[in-house]
Protein backbone atom coordinates (compact mmCIF):
# COMPACT_ATOMS: atom_id res chain seq x y z
CA UNK A 1 0.00 0.00 0.00
CA UNK A 2 1.34 3.14 -0.96
CA UNK A 3 1.90 5.93 1.19
CA UNK A 4 3.83 7.88 -1.77
CA UNK A 5 0.81 10.37 -2.95
CA UNK A 6 2.20 13.85 -3.59
CA UNK A 7 0.97 16.97 -4.37
CA UNK A 8 2.88 19.41 -6.75
CA UNK A 9 1.76 22.88 -5.53
CA UNK A 10 2.93 26.17 -5.78
CA UNK A 11 0.09 29.27 -5.87
CA UNK A 12 2.15 30.92 -8.57
CA UNK A 13 1.53 29.94 -11.84
CA UNK A 14 4.57 29.36 -14.43
CA UNK A 15 6.80 27.73 -11.86
CA UNK A 16 7.30 24.60 -13.56
CA UNK A 17 4.42 22.00 -11.31
CA UNK A 18 3.14 20.71 -14.55
CA UNK A 19 6.69 19.80 -16.04
CA UNK A 20 7.72 18.36 -12.79
CA UNK A 21 4.46 16.47 -12.95
CA UNK A 22 5.04 14.94 -16.42
CA UNK A 23 9.30 14.55 -15.89
CA UNK A 24 8.89 13.42 -12.24
CA UNK A 25 6.39 10.79 -13.21
CA UNK A 26 8.03 9.34 -16.23
CA UNK A 27 11.24 9.18 -14.02
CA UNK A 28 9.75 6.76 -12.01
CA UNK A 29 8.06 5.30 -14.33
CA UNK A 30 11.40 4.38 -16.04
CA UNK A 31 12.44 2.97 -12.52
CA UNK A 32 10.01 0.29 -12.69
CA UNK A 33 7.00 2.09 -9.96
CA UNK A 34 3.68 2.05 -10.78
CA UNK A 35 2.62 5.72 -11.33
CA UNK A 36 -0.85 7.34 -11.07
CA UNK A 37 -0.71 11.07 -11.98
CA UNK A 38 -3.73 13.20 -11.21
CA UNK A 39 -4.29 16.51 -13.26
CA UNK A 40 -6.01 18.64 -11.01
CA UNK A 41 -6.19 22.03 -12.86
CA UNK A 42 -8.94 22.86 -14.69
CA UNK A 43 -6.81 23.99 -17.58
CA UNK A 44 -5.58 20.50 -17.95
CA UNK A 45 -1.99 21.12 -19.55
CA UNK A 46 -0.91 18.17 -17.53
CA UNK A 47 -3.91 16.05 -19.80
CA UNK A 48 -2.37 17.05 -22.92
CA UNK A 49 0.93 17.08 -21.72
CA UNK A 50 0.43 13.23 -22.12
CA UNK A 51 -1.25 13.63 -26.03
CA UNK A 52 -5.04 13.30 -24.14
CA UNK A 53 -6.97 16.14 -26.33
CA UNK A 54 -9.53 17.35 -23.59
CA UNK A 55 -12.85 16.90 -25.97
CA UNK A 56 -12.00 12.88 -25.79
CA UNK A 57 -12.56 12.75 -22.55
CA UNK A 58 -15.16 10.41 -21.17
CA UNK A 59 -14.64 10.52 -17.15
CA UNK A 60 -12.44 12.91 -15.83
CA UNK A 61 -11.27 13.80 -12.04
CA UNK A 62 -14.58 15.96 -11.63
CA UNK A 63 -16.64 12.91 -11.91
CA UNK A 64 -14.75 11.32 -9.30
CA UNK A 65 -15.07 13.92 -7.50
CA UNK A 66 -18.87 14.63 -7.68
CA UNK A 67 -19.95 11.05 -8.33
CA UNK A 68 -18.97 8.52 -5.26
CA UNK A 69 -20.56 5.97 -7.02
CA UNK A 70 -18.49 6.18 -10.43
CA UNK A 71 -16.17 3.27 -10.41
CA UNK A 72 -12.64 4.85 -10.24
CA UNK A 73 -11.47 2.76 -13.09
CA UNK A 74 -13.84 4.08 -15.15
CA UNK A 75 -11.99 7.64 -14.82
CA UNK A 76 -8.23 6.14 -15.71
CA UNK A 77 -6.19 6.54 -18.64
CA UNK A 78 -4.04 3.33 -18.82
CA UNK A 79 -0.90 4.46 -20.13
CA UNK A 80 2.22 2.38 -21.54
CA UNK A 81 4.29 2.99 -18.45
CA UNK A 82 1.84 5.43 -16.06
CA UNK A 83 -1.79 5.84 -15.62
CA UNK A 84 -3.99 9.34 -15.51
CA UNK A 85 -6.67 10.49 -14.28
CA UNK A 86 -7.18 13.39 -16.82
CA UNK A 87 -8.91 17.25 -15.90
CA UNK A 88 -11.27 19.49 -18.14
CA UNK A 89 -12.73 22.47 -17.58
CA UNK A 90 -15.51 21.57 -15.98
CA UNK A 91 -13.45 20.88 -13.07
CA UNK A 92 -13.74 24.91 -12.33
CA UNK A 93 -16.99 24.25 -11.69
CA UNK A 94 -16.93 20.96 -9.40
CA UNK A 95 -14.52 23.51 -7.72
CA UNK A 96 -17.10 26.15 -6.75
CA UNK A 97 -19.66 23.58 -6.14
CA UNK A 98 -17.28 21.35 -3.61
CA UNK A 99 -18.02 24.68 -1.43
CA UNK A 100 -21.72 23.93 -0.25
CA UNK A 101 -20.25 20.55 0.11
CA UNK A 102 -19.82 19.26 3.91
CA UNK A 103 -16.40 18.21 3.99
CA UNK A 104 -16.10 18.37 -0.12
CA UNK A 105 -12.53 18.91 0.13
CA UNK A 106 -12.28 15.67 1.31
CA UNK A 107 -13.59 13.60 -1.79
CA UNK A 108 -10.37 13.13 -3.51
CA UNK A 109 -8.62 11.66 -0.99
CA UNK A 110 -11.24 8.83 -0.36
CA UNK A 111 -11.22 8.14 -3.82
CA UNK A 112 -7.63 7.86 -3.93
CA UNK A 113 -7.65 5.72 -1.10
CA UNK A 114 -9.84 3.58 -2.62
CA UNK A 115 -6.75 2.83 -5.17
CA UNK A 116 -3.73 3.59 -3.15
CA UNK A 117 -2.53 -0.04 -3.08
CA UNK A 118 -2.53 -0.44 -6.96
CA UNK A 119 0.30 2.54 -7.17
CA UNK A 120 3.86 2.88 -5.78
CA UNK A 121 3.12 6.75 -6.43
CA UNK A 122 0.70 8.82 -6.84
CA UNK A 123 1.06 12.21 -8.16
CA UNK A 124 -1.20 15.13 -7.83
CA UNK A 125 -1.01 18.39 -10.41
CA UNK A 126 -2.40 21.29 -8.51
CA UNK A 127 -3.85 23.89 -10.25
CA UNK A 128 -2.20 27.69 -9.29
CA UNK A 129 -4.81 28.97 -6.49
CA UNK A 130 -5.48 29.01 -3.27
CA UNK A 131 -8.68 27.36 -3.08
CA UNK A 132 -11.01 23.60 -3.15
CA UNK A 133 -9.12 22.22 -5.26
CA UNK A 134 -5.27 22.87 -3.56
CA UNK A 135 -6.96 21.97 -0.04
CA UNK A 136 -8.28 18.74 -1.91
CA UNK A 137 -4.79 17.88 -3.03
CA UNK A 138 -3.09 18.82 0.47
CA UNK A 139 -6.03 16.66 2.33
CA UNK A 140 -5.36 13.55 -0.07
CA UNK A 141 -0.79 14.05 -0.28
CA UNK A 142 1.32 13.01 2.48
CA UNK A 143 3.79 14.72 0.19
CA UNK A 144 4.07 18.07 -1.14
CA UNK A 145 6.76 19.10 -4.14
CA UNK A 146 6.86 23.11 -3.95
CA UNK A 147 8.33 24.00 -7.26
CA UNK A 148 9.67 27.75 -6.99
CA UNK A 149 11.17 30.25 -10.12
CA UNK A 150 14.32 31.81 -8.38
CA UNK A 151 13.05 35.13 -9.02
CA UNK A 152 13.17 37.31 -5.99
CA UNK A 153 9.37 38.13 -6.48
CA UNK A 154 8.79 34.27 -6.72
CA UNK A 155 10.50 33.73 -3.67
CA UNK A 156 9.01 36.28 -1.68
CA UNK A 157 5.69 35.71 -3.00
Amino acid sequence: MTQHIVAIANEKGGVGKTTTAINLSHALALNNLKVLVVDLDPQGNLTQGYGIPIDRIEKSVCDLIMDRELPIEQAIYKGSDLDLICATPNLARVERELFAITNGELRLARRLYEIRAKYDVILIDVPPTFGTLLNSALNAARWLILPLDAGVFALTG
